[in-house]
């Protein structure tokens, strides 16, 4: 099957001090040495996303510029699945000159009609050396329209959807996937070196509770918590970006409700759609449950695709607010307060003439 190939040059470099593409390693820039191994493939094409077209690009290699503003990986990765005419896209970072020629064609191997690979580690995604599907295009595209830009979190929606499939990455394997990150990794210390799986990550959702947003602390996610055999029901609250009055409307509310309906690895409970804010509540629908903020990212970048006027773009807000039931608490009553959000806006005079409320799924829960 064939592909082609991006190579992805457009890191900032801060740790390294310097451009990492003209690095030396063993005796040869970084550049070289990943432009080599991906020859050795033969794909249909080779591109090179970077900030700016360098001096050092070969002829034969096609220059992929990221829409501005950059948002790193995944703006790469967007821009190269725009440009090429084979149906899959092999992306390998700059700084990950372990990798290797047989295991890039083993992943080559794995490929499928529509539908990419992704190596995992204990976890972790390695989406710098991975093959993505020409339909992942739309889906990165609705990804640079919102607020996260990780490619994690971009490439987990991917495998939700079927546009990649996960390949666990053996222990005698995970050395290919070492990337240079300080000067002294260039040397070729094992010791020194950092495996991609292992480095500089993100803040976990406790440290992130601390950081200020817009002058509002961003809430603590904390973990849903599986008790005996009870049924988990969390209380979610969704807002548009900026508070903006986009959603109490029949299309907007109907799109939302196509999204929950696609991404049931959740299941939506009773909800209510407020012009600027979702309240609803949500039970897993696998075991074990999903990550909850991968079904809301999903059901987001839904959402955001479907919506016709580019220009409100983006949609929502970044963040979240949930709480799980706990045990003596009542969904009913908490429903009752729920519901009555647009009588306290001031919208109706009665909670039953809101239109834009309802229930998707019965949630089974016992308030004993």
């Amino acid at each position: 099957m064939k592909l082609s190939a991006v190579l992805l040059a457009g890191g900032e470099s801060r740790r390294m001090g310097k451009d990492k593409a003209t690095a030396l390693f063993q005796g040869k820039p970084l550049w070289q040495v990943q432009l080599n191994l991906l020859r050795e493939l033969r794909p249909a094409g080779i591109f090179l996303s970077a900030r700016s077209d360098p001096d050092w690009r070969p002829a034969d290699v096609k220059f992929v510029a990221d829409e501005p503003p950059s948002r790193g990986p995944l703006s790469g990765v967007a821009a190269s699945l725009g440009r090429i005419r084979t149906n899959h896209l092999l992306a390998l970072g700059i700084d990950m000159p372990f990798m290797s020629e047989k295991y890039l064609r083993f992943l080559c191997d794995q490929i499928e009609p529509g539908r990419g690979v992704l190596p995992m580690i204990g976890g972790r995604a390695e989406p710098l050396a991975a093959i993505y599907p020409k339909g992942a295009h739309v889906d990165l595209v609705a990804a640079l329209s919102g607020l996260d830009f990780s490619l994690q979190t971009a490439t987990q929606l991917l495998v939700q959807v079927g546009r990649l499939r996960v390949i666990p990455v053996a222990e005698a394997e995970e050395e290919f996937f070492r990337n240079l990150n300080k000067p002294a990794d260039l040397h070729g210390g094992r010791s020194s070196a950092t495996p991609i799986n292992s480095g500089a990550r993100s803040s976990s959702p406790l440290q992130a509770s601390s950081r200020q947003t817009n002058g509002r602390k961003k809430p603590a996610h904390f973990p849903t918590v599986e008790s005996g055999f009870r049924v988990i029901v969390i209380f979610l609250t969704v807002c548009t970006h900026r508070r903006r009055r986009l959603l109490a409307n029949k299309e907007a509310v109907e799109r939302i409700i196509n999204a929950w309906e696609a991404a049931d690895f959740w299941r939506v409970g009773r909800y209510v759609i407020m012009p600027d804010h979702i309240h609803l509540f949500c039970a897993p629908n696998t075991f074990p449950p999903q990550p909850l903020k991968n079904w809301i990212a999903f059901w987001k970048n839904h959402v955001t695709r479907a919506w016709p006027d580019r220009d409100q773009l983006p949609i929502w807000q970044r963040d979240f607010w949930e709480r799980q039931l706990r045990r003596g608490e009542s969904y009913g009553e908490k429903w009752e307060y729920v519901e009555n959000n647009p009588v306290r806006h001031g919208h109706v005079a009665r909670a039953e003439d809101w239109p834009y409320q309802g229930e998707l799924n019965i949630l089974e829960w016992h308030d004993r």
